[in-house]
């Protein structure tokens, strides 16, 4: 009999762990607190972004953490809290973001983020029902000094094994690629290589696929504890009554809550919530290929006929809170670049908990203390790009218990470092 394998988490990762663990031949059972893809897969902008595999801290969001306080509409906010966990988690935030650490964190996501495509097409070649479109992605921006500072950030692709088609556009150009942006905006950079999908069609068709192959997806049933045997987990306990569920590994990759399942295991993950938020517009003349907002940190992504605007970071702790104010900002910066849009047709409110660990980097490793519990998180802004590979080298990883040479820079951190 197949091992089973309970995965806590059906979101983009946790089901792409699940899909690849029941190609390695083992029965999977996948558990979550809410419907499949309720958490951070549902509302985000859905890229495949090899371009943005550079982690969130360094010196161009410290300016801006520095610059949010006291606004709420700040690309990048960091809210007061009274909470000295969150306090530390932000003072080593801050430490990370030097260049050097940047740069370290960048080599480290190219291990995986130059793979993106590849895993992706292997499961669509097996059958996932899924459209990932190839695309590109236009960088837009009001000042032509941004876009000089923006081409210099992706030029150091390159040097880390990523390959990133780059062109530098005039604002005419941008506008005759796509008629939707208006007139204010400068100029843009159009990177060749990067991707979209709908994350939504991504969660149900994984879900699907799972279930066909014999596996089984228990929701509305967070987990309440584990039972630990001599240092392996033998059973996770789920549900209001707290049923046993028999397990001979666990993959917990439950984004941002994995933190608070981690703390059952008697492991403390230095994770916070980076919220993002996202809204959609109507368009008349709905661009073919996504767009990110270089000032504002806005992403605009062609979804079911609407455009959806996706972005921000607010540090807040674990909540579902939407603040009005986080919304606003997101139609205030997209309709400076898109005056056309129907902005007496704005929709779909969301906000979503992004899984974000001090140094910005993916957790993907044993939990301590444990020899069978491993854990698939802190993917950040980058969930999507990352879960198809984060998916295959984790089975890998479960199946023969030792980890892939691209997993080792993730390993579980502390709040002062992550072991080398």
């Amino acid at each position: 009999m197949a091992e089973r394998v309970v995965v806590v988490g059906a979101g983009a990762v946790g089901l792409c762990c699940a899909y690849f663990l029941q190609q390695a031949g083992r029965e999977v059972t996948v558990l979550d607190a809410g419907p499949v893809g309720h958490g951070a897969s549902w509302g985000n902008a859905g890229w495949i972004s090899p371009s943005l595999s550079a982690p969130i801290p360094g010196p161009a969001a410290l300016r801006t953490a520095l610059g949010s306080v006291g606004k709420p509409d700040s690309p990048l906010w960091l809210r007061p809290q009274a909470d000295p966990s969150f306090a530390l988690w932000g003072l080593s935030f801050l430490r990370h973001c030097t260049r050097a650490s940047n740069e370290r964190g960048l080599a480290a996501t190219a291990l995986l983020s130059r793979d993106a495509f590849r895993y992706y097409d292997l499961m669509r070649a097996d059958g996932l029902a899924v459209d990932t479109e190839r695309r590109g992605l236009l960088f837009i921006a009001h000042s032509e000094a941004e876009l000089d500072r923006e081409l210099a950030e992706l030029r150091r692709l390159s040097g880390h094994g990523i390959a990133a088609e780059i062109t530098r556009l005039s604002g005419t150009q941008c506008r005759d690629r796509q008629p939707v942006i208006g007139p204010r905006v400068a100029g843009g950079i159009f990177v060749g290589t990067d991707g979209h999908l709908d994350p939504r069609q991504l969660t149900a068709a994984l879900a699907a696929l799972i279930i066909s192959r014999g596996g089984t997806i228990r929701t509305g049933e967070p987990v309440r504890d584990f039972v630990v045997r001599g240092g392996q987990v033998v059973a996770v306990r789920a549900g209001d009554g707290g049923d046993e569920i028999p397990a001979g590994s666990v993959v917990i990759a439950a984004g941002a809550l994995s933190a608070p399942v981690t703390r059952k295991l008697g492991a403390r993950l230095p994770m916070t919530a980076g919220k993002g938020y996202s809204v959609s517009v109507g368009c008349p003349q709905l661009p073919e290929a996504p767009m990110y907002l270089v000032e504002t940190r806005v992403g605009a992504t062609p979804l079911g006929g609407r455009l959806r605007l996706a972005g921000t970071i607010e540090f807040s702790g674990l909540n579902n809170r939407l603040d009005q104010r986080r919304i606003a900002s997101l139609v205030r910066a997209a309709r400076s670049c898109f005056p056309a849009a129907d902005w007496t047709d704005v929709g779909e409110e969301w906000t979503g908990m992004r899984p974000l660990c001090p140094d910005g980097l993916p957790v993907l490793d044993r939990v301590p203390g444990t020899g069978n519990a491993f854990l698939a998180t802190g993917h950040s802004t980058l969930g999507i790009t990352l879960a198809a590979v984060t998916g295959a080298h984790m089975a890998e990883f479960v199946a023969t218990g030792t980890p892939p040479p691209a997993l080792r820079p993730f390993r579980f951190p502390s709040y002062t470092r992550r072991p080398r």
